[in-house]
């Protein structure tokens, strides 16, 4: 009998264990239909609205750290419906309350990448090689320069104060963010983050001397390339062909 209770003590573990292993698997399902975007993700247009099917189709190698500009900015009816829309797929609680009415209203923080020369020097480097064939492919990939994030009042605090905020990658390459101030290093990883919104980056091309196909300038949404280069890439190869004939 007490054999016999034993084994049914160790069946029921084993059943419980079994459970909590598929609720965590289903829980890790779940959450990675979130596609939590990061600075120096390459995607596809359309991924957007954040958080749908789409994936981030490659990310921008880079080696020494990348500054970044920090702005502290109103929430406002369409960045709330974004932050909204953000909360129902990731199923988070909402804590920012908002409505047109408060003579206050809640802020949240914009992290930047500036540095459009130097972004442009990186995608047209040998590190970067394969990236920079593959995104010729199609106008609509671009380079997430921007996001958007909801935080507590300290939290926001603790990245507009900061003297430096910076993106740097760990030892097994995955991206973070650090925030120096007063000697003392704060670290954040994307996935800790409310990111409700991105901006979004264009490429434009033209080609070298050698007719090499580069990236001569990052194009903001409602602008137009310089004058000799284009948003579709194979606009040059066109015209590299009629020069060849």
């Amino acid at each position: 009998m007490g054999e016999n209770l034993r084994l049914g003590t160790i069946v029921l573990w084993a059943m419980l264990g079994l459970m909590v292993a598929c609720s965590g698997y289903r829980s890790q399902l779940q959450y990675s239909k979130l596609d939590i975007p990061h600075l120096g993700s390459i995607v596809h247009r359309e991924a957007q609205p954040l958080y749908s099917v789409h994936r981030a189709i490659g990310e921008l190698q880079w080696e020494a750290p990348l500054a970044l500009k920090v702005l502290e900015l109103p929430f406002n009816p369409h960045s709330y419906s974004r932050y909204l829309n953000y909360l129902k797929n990731a199923k988070r609680a909402n804590t920012v309350p908002f409505n047109d009415s408060l003579p206050l209203p809640p802020r949240y923080i914009r992290l930047q990448l500036e540095d459009h020369v130097g972004l442009t020097q990186l995608l047209n480097a040998p590190s970067n090689q394969a990236l920079h064939t593959y995104i010729q492919q199609d106008d609509d990939f671009a380079l997430i320069s921007g996001i958007d994030l909801a935080a507590t009042d300290e939290v926001i605090t603790a990245f507009y104060s900061a003297t430096h905020v910076i993106l740097e990658k760990d030892a097994l390459g995955k991206p973070y963010l650090t925030l120096l101030q007063d000697g003392r290093e704060t670290e954040f990883y994307f996935e800790e983050l409310q990111i409700f919104d991105v901006q979004l980056l264009s490429f434009c091309w033209s080609e070298d001397q050698y007719h090499h196909i580069k990236v001569i300038n990052l194009l903001g949404q409602g602008d137009r390339c310089p004058k000799g280069s284009y948003k579709k890439a194979a606009k040059l190869d066109k015209g590299e062909d009629y020069l060849k004939f």
